[in-house]
């Protein structure tokens, strides 16, 4: 760290953790041992105006604040927290423009469209449901502007905000500040930090996992400024964040998302095979327009089938790609080459050490004869395994329930469906309510 951080052995937490500018302008002029007319006099500003800053009385404007950064000599880290202090609209803007290798730490902004997000609503819905303009909507989620602490509270009803997400959003903070207790953001804090998120995630939880995301995201994005191993855990914060959005059916978040981290991330080794979910986000969220419909499955397939490459070390990704190749073929009614697609994903999946892949292979096998009308073939593929993710559970739930009832096994396709409806209702699985509710006509 260079500038303020060097000077007097001030520790950074101490720094880092102040809510006001003052108290922070304060802090960096005393560790540069400087008085209050030196430091008002080499950023050309009045000594009074220094002096009621400094006892809170009033605030600088971005200009002045950034003279006074200047001439302190700060790292671009404590640039971009000095900023974050100012809450004002232009040092949001500021702070954007700090470092474009990480984008910007999270915003209230952030917490408000994930809550719009995570109800499937457009800006146009959220604009609607509170009687405000799109533009003051965009506004919000830019953090350029706060919803007044009426607006904020209608938001947290209209939005089902929890109550923590509540109080994050009526705090009235436009930046996500780092946790209360603890002296810094250490590795081990984010590594312990993802490992539950991860964990979470593939249980299937989805309570608070929105907040619980963008709280870890501004602590890897402080320790991506601190750490030489920072970047690593920055990209390994917005992988599984990828994950979940995919997991969540947000299709379009997880695409934007992974359009914004690709530039990072493809320059870890670390992170290859990781960086699959992206590539899938990608060419997930290319097989669809702006509504999320499915228009244009051949987009995907071109994308998978150019990124083979990168899964090829791993099998079992591979065979994963291959999967979806095979859906998306499926989808056009190119039927014959999306079976031999599942044909060979099974064949891969069958040289790893892992049974799960082995189990959706097969279903994949099976769901693109059942597409082909080959529903009898497709029982001989059908396989069920204890282990599975709640989502691929449900799939398979709902494989099982289309074969058998295209081969007139209509009894124990209604428990399958069943068993389908309850998984979706246990999980508050998004994205099956029409799905569900067409094939419960057709039974």
């Amino acid at each position: 760290m260079c500038g303020i951080m060097r000077l007097k052995g001030i520790g950074e937490e101490l720094v880092m953790q102040l809510d006001a500018i003052g108290d922070w302008i304060r802090l960096a002029r005393e560790a540069k041992g400087w008085s209050q007319s030196k430091l008002a006099r080499s950023a050309r500003i009045a000594c009074s105006t220094l002096n009621r800053w400094e006892r809170g009385r009033t605030l600088p404007s971005v200009p002045e604040l950034e003279a006074i950064l200047r001439v302190l000599g700060v790292s671009e880290m404590e640039r971009a927290h000095a900023l974050s202090l100012l809450h004002a609209r232009r040092a949001v803007r500021a702070v954007k423009q700090v470092d474009g290798q990480y984008t910007t730490p999270p915003l209230i902004g952030d917490v408000i469209r994930a809550l719009r997000w995570r109800r499937g609503w457009s800006v146009s819905d959220l604009a609607h449901a509170v009687q405000v303009s799109e533009r003051a909507v965009r506004a919000w989620e830019r953090s350029e502007n706060l919803p007044s602490d009426q607006m904020l509270h209608q938001l947290c009803f209209v939005l089902d905000a929890s109550a923590e997400e509540a109080a994050v959003l009526t705090s009235r903070r436009v930046f996500l500040a780092l946790p209360a207790s603890g002296v810094e953001v250490a590795e081990e804090r984010v590594r312990e930090a993802l490992l539950d998120l991860w964990n979470r995630l593939w249980r299937g939880d989805t309570e608070g996992m929105d907040l619980r995301f963008l709280t870890l995201e501004s602590q890897a994005w402080h320790l991506a400024h601190t750490h030489k191993r920072g970047a690593y855990w920055w990209g390994a914060v917005q992988i599984t964040r990828c994950q979940w959005l995919l997991h969540q059916s947000r299709i379009k978040e997880a695409e934007q998302r992974a359009y914004a981290t690709w530039r990072l991330v493809s320059r870890e080794p670390a992170h290859r095979r990781g960086s699959a979910w992206l590539i899938q986000a990608i060419a997930r969220g290319a097989m669809r327009n702006r509504a999320g419909e499915l228009t244009k499955p051949l987009e995907g397939v071109q994308i998978l089938h150019d990124w083979l490459d990168l899964v090829r070390p791993w099998k079992e990704m591979e065979a994963w790609f291959l999967r979806g190749i095979a859906e998306c073929l499926s989808i056009v009614q190119r039927h014959d080459e999306a079976i031999t697609y599942s044909l060979n994903a099974l064949h891969l999946a069958q040289q790893t050490e892992y049974p799960v892949e082995m189990h959706l292979s097969q279903n994949s096998v099976a769901y693109m004869l059942l597409r082909a009308n080959r529903a009898h073939e497709a029982v001989r593929y059908l396989s069920q395994h204890p282990d599975l993710h709640p989502i691929n559970q449900v799939e398979n739930a709902l494989l099982w329930h289309e074969t058998l009832r295209a081969v007139g096994e209509r009894a124990d396709a209604l428990r399958w469906y069943e068993h389908a409806v309850q998984l979706v209702q246990q999980y508050q699985i998004p994205g099956y309510r029409s799905r569900l509710a067409s094939l419960e006509q057709a039974l």
